[in-house]
């Protein structure tokens, strides 16, 4: 229960970690953003951009490069404390995580979590970070051309990631079991 309580609070605070990546780049780059959403699926934050592509592609990609420096912060502490790493990259259960006393518990789950949430909102698919990245990063790269055609590539790259993926777990359950 313990456990379960402190990965609950690490998740909470690794969104909200990363909805404030989006918020302080936002600021920064001077788009309005007003409200940070928390819900049990993630954050949900609406950014107004006065639609300048380039501006809102950097906003959305600022939430998993946050997260990408919390998890190589606390995985090069761990490091430099004599931990190992090992078993924590793994997506669906990781080892090594739960023989720890509570800070290096917490420290461990920081950076599988933080990975997890790199690793998600990486997929060029709505609603994650990267797919809607992709989306304003073909409305800068056509700048003549309809929103709605980037809107449409960026769907059909959200539809060959998605295959690349189903190909790649048949694979992994095809796969024969090492004895």
């Amino acid at each position: 229960l313990a456990t379960t309580a402190l990965g609950l609070l690490v998740l909470l605070a690794s969104v909200l970690t990363h909805e404030l990546g989006h918020w302080y780049l936002a600021q920064r780059l001077g788009a309005d953003l007003r409200e940070l959403v928390l819900w049990p699926l993630g954050g949900l934050s609406p950014i107004r951009v006065r639609f300048e592509p380039h501006v809102e592609c950097l906003i959305y990609l600022a939430g998993p490069l946050t997260n990408l420096a919390v998890c190589l912060i606390v995985s090069s502490l761990l490091l430099a404390t004599g931990h190992s790493l090992q078993g924590l990259f793994h997506p669906l259960t990781p080892t090594g995580l739960y023989e720890a006393t509570s800070w290096l518990l917490a420290a461990k789950l920081a950076v599988w979590i933080n990975g997890g949430l790199v690793v998600i909102n990486m997929l060029p698919a709505f609603p994650f970070d990267a797919g809607r990245a992709v989306r304003s990063g073909l409305s800068a790269l056509w700048p003549d051309s309809s929103p709605l055609r980037a809107a449409w590539t960026a769907a059909l790259i959200a539809k060959l990631a998605a295959f690349v993926l189903m190909v790649l777990g048949l694979i992994d359950i095809c796969r024969p079991s090492p004895s």
